[in-house]
């Protein structure tokens, strides 16, 4: 049996947002990891299945977290872990988010 916490995912991120952000994986299992993306930029990384995300806004005068993601949802082949979910859905990017649809049939 996989332990799929071990398991290592390759992920990207785009800051659709007109501010400047800092990302930074937040695991015990995983190595330190933090980089700042302009607008527009994607950021691609490797992280633990079992790895968040911490998206922070910066400006000159505070840095405030708006948003943890699962490193699973940012992972490039996107692919459910729970088993009771459909597996013939279709999976689409939208903007920098993989969203599961429904099925349709």
């Amino acid at each position: 049996m996989v332990n799929k916490c071990h398991e290592t995912l390759d992920c990207s991120y785009t800051n659709v947002h007109k501010s400047l952000q800092i990302v930074r994986i937040s695991s015990p299992a995983s190595s330190y990891f933090e980089k700042t993306v302009y607008p527009g930029q994607t950021v691609d990384f490797t992280a633990h299945a079992d790895a968040f995300l911490e998206i922070y806004n910066a400006d000159l005068t505070s840095t405030l977290r708006v948003d943890t993601l699962s490193c699973l949802e940012l992972a490039k082949t996107f692919q459910p872990v729970n088993r009771f979910l459909n597996t013939d859905r279709k999976v689409e990017k939208l903007a920098d988010r993989q969203v599961l649809l429904p099925s349709v049939g």
